[in-house]
């Protein structure tokens, strides 16, 4: 009787302690925010995905009157990002925006690997998938802009290594995209990989590059509408509305791609949930103004998807086995 008196107090005790700590997770998060929340971006400056971001940050200012301090990492594979998150405080005033590239691709591309996504970080939200376009500019004394994707094709198989294409690194998503293009059809593409979307985008104005799949932000919707480059084809889903006419991936590259590059926003393993669900609220109510998301979200290129934390670890769940196959395609060793 003595044995089972104890066990019940210490039950009583464990729970009392639990209910103390979920008291204190809601009182925090009744409070939050109380000060500037610093944001570790993956993306460079002045990119689509840093756009975004800081046009959250103001709402998010207009909401709470506390700064969103946006920091920005790019490179190095989105590592240096994460790994500035990844031992800071989870009290929800440090977070991280990142790719696909630093949650699923990295642990299947970097031996020893110095973080675990799902094990050190808490999914916030996703936040948008990237309404991306293939665009192109042909080597100078060519017809470029009367060919489609399979005439750049064709082009590239009778001039092996004169057409080369632009990634944000080897085994990003955006160099998965062309590989599986080359997979599909034959071309001769060569890939040059870049610290980014900003200095993709450079190479490409710079003519060092011919082709790249990137969002369709203002810049580049100007690029189009000035003949200086051409979409050659948008995503199969829905297309995309600020190209209209432009032929989906099934219908000018080859059946079966169904590849949507993903932003999302993560925290320090640890953060309570209610700041977590705080936090998913705040980005969900500023992406359910129309105007807003006109501008800063479609007008931009992405598709709004604002997942609550469940939401997203399931996806993420489901991400990593997707992309192995990618790389398999692309002859790239997974860990």
């Amino acid at each position: 009787m003595r044995t089972l008196s104890m066990l019940g107090g210490v039950a009583l005790i464990a729970a009392i302690v639990l209910v103390g700590q979920t008291n204190t997770s809601f009182a925090q998060a009744e409070n939050y925010p109380n000060k500037p929340i610093h944001v570790v971006a993956g993306d460079g400056a002045g990119g689509p995905i840093d756009i975004l971001n800081r046009a959250i940050g103001e709402q998010i200012q207009a909401m709470t009157g506390q700064k969103l301090v946006i920091e920005n990492m790019p490179g190095g594979r989105q590592v240096p990002a994460a790994m500035a998150v990844k031992d800071a405080a989870p009290d929800g005033y440090t977070l991280l925006s990142v790719t696909q590239n630093a949650i699923t691709l990295n642990p299947l591309l970097i031996k020893n690997l110095r973080y675990q996504p799902l094990k050190d970080f808490a999914p916030i939200s996703l936040l948008v998938n990237q309404q991306h376009a293939i665009s192109f500019r042909g080597p100078e004394g060519t017809n470029w802009k009367n060919w489609t994707f399979k005439d750049l094709v064709e082009y590239s198989k009778a001039n092996p290594g004169k057409i080369f294409f632009g990634s944000i690194g080897i085994g990003s998503g955006s160099h998965l995209a062309f590989e599986w293009m080359k997979h599909k059809t034959g071309a001769r593409f060569t890939h040059v990989p870049y610290a980014g979307s900003p200095a993709m985008l450079r190479a490409f104005r710079a003519g060092e590059i011919h082709l790249f799949q990137v969002t369709v932000s203002k810049d580049v919707k100007q690029m189009y509408d000035d003949g200086f480059a051409k979409a050659l084809a948008v995503p199969n889903k829905g297309g995309n509305p600020r190209l209209p006419g432009v032929p989906t991936y099934d219908e000018a590259v080859a059946e079966g791609y169904a590849y949507l590059p993903w932003t999302g926003w993560f925290a320090p393993a640890g953060t309570p949930k209610p700041i977590l669900a705080k936090l998913h609220g705040m980005v969900a109510k500023i992406m359910s103004d129309p105007k807003w998301t006109e501008r800063f979200v479609v007008g931009a290129g992405f598709l709004p998807v604002t997942s609550s934390p469940d939401e997203f670890r399931a996806y993420l769940a489901n991400d990593a086995p997707n992309h192995k196959a990618l790389l398999a395609i692309a002859g790239i060793k997974t860990n």
